[in-house]
Formats: C-alpha cells, sequence, structure tokens
C-alpha cells in the first residue's frame, strides 16, 4: 500500500529564501529511492502568495518510507534545514501515512 508524506512549509515574506537541499543529497535520493521505484512521485507547490511550499513524496510502502526516514544523508540533510528554518522562522507542518 503506498504511503505519503505531505510537508507543509511556512515563510513570514518573501524575502526568506526557501532551505534547499543540496546537490549530494538530491542525487542520493533519486539514486536510492526514485530509481528503484521505492518513492513513486514527488510533487512542490507553491502558493500564490509565495508564503506556503508544500512538498508531497508518495512511496510504494510504508517499509519504504520508514528506509528514508531512517536514512542517514536523509537525517542529517533534515536536521540542518530545521536550523535553518527555525533560523528565519519558517514553520512546518506535516501529515504522514496512507493519506
Amino acid at each position: 500500500m503506498a504511503w505519503k508524506q505531505i510537508i507543509t512549509y511556512t515563510r513570514p515574506n518573501t524575502g526568506v529564501p526557501w532551505a534547499m537541499l543540496d546537490n549530494s543529497c538530491k542525487d542520493h535520493i533519486v539514486s536510492t529511492y526514485e530509481d528503484t521505484g521505492k518513492s513513486v512521485s514527488f510533487t512542490s507547490v507553491l502558493s500564490a502568495d509565495g508564503l506556503t511550499l508544500t512538498r508531497t513524496r508518495t512511496f510504494d510502502s510504508e517499509a519504504s518510507f520508514n528506509e528514508y526516514r531512517n536514512d542517514s544523508v536523509i537525517r542529517n540533510t533534515s536536521n540542518d534545514i530545521t536550523s535553518y528554518n527555525s533560523d528565519n522562522s519558517i514553520t512546518k507542518t506535516s501529515q504522514t501515512g496512507d493519506l
């Protein structure tokens, strides 16, 4: 059964840049999850006012999601993004599951 992660970020104004993944993390996601079929889709949608960014990643199974969530490369990058967001007043909400 497919498993989905929806993360919504909200920034205080459009002058605050979004945190971005570095190329090595992007490459890791592609080779480890997308090319293997574990991550079956990814979308990134910016709201009309430019203040809210919603990223949705769908996995082929809960097991693949758990592998992604526990991946050290993903965890380290996530920690960096969390610090950046905190320093720049960007909030995050997330939903995960069979959505």
